[in-house]
């Protein structure tokens, strides 16, 4: 089932007491994150989007990883909305410091967790 509202830190909480696994992607179709889609993003990507710097720091105390593949993009997509707090807490766990390397962008979507979490396996339905 997709995610149609994100982010509150009592959501979040809930989710992993549920036994979900905090770097599981989730389908979200939320239309204000993908323009009326859908799209497979790391439950860290879309607490970035959302702006929850409270729900990045408790996904990263319940696990998550951000060294991970489908967490990979979350400082990058930090950076770019102008979030130096979650950028610094994503930063300091994978070793880098804030001035981290990002890929440019081929999308020019107007929507910033579409233009970070879009690859080959995570296609806009």
């Amino acid at each position: 089932q997709a995610i149609t509202v994100c982010c509150r830190v009592e959501d979040a909480y809930a989710f992993i007491r549920a036994g979900q696994d905090p770097d599981e992607p989730l389908t979200i179709d939320d239309p204000d994150y993908t323009g009326g889609g859908s799209i497979m993003v790391s439950p860290l990507l879309l607490a970035v989007a959302a702006g929850n710097g409270s729900v990045v720091q408790m996904l990263i105390n319940f696990g998550t990883r951000p060294d991970l593949p489908q967490n990979s993009m979350a400082g990058c997509l930090a950076r770019e909305l102008g979030q130096a707090e979650m950028l610094t807490i994503i930063a300091t766990y994978v070793g880098e410091d804030a001035d981290m390397t990002c890929p440019e962008r081929l999308s020019n979507d107007p929507r910033p967790l579409l233009r970070w979490a879009l690859d080959e396996k995570a296609a806009v339905q």
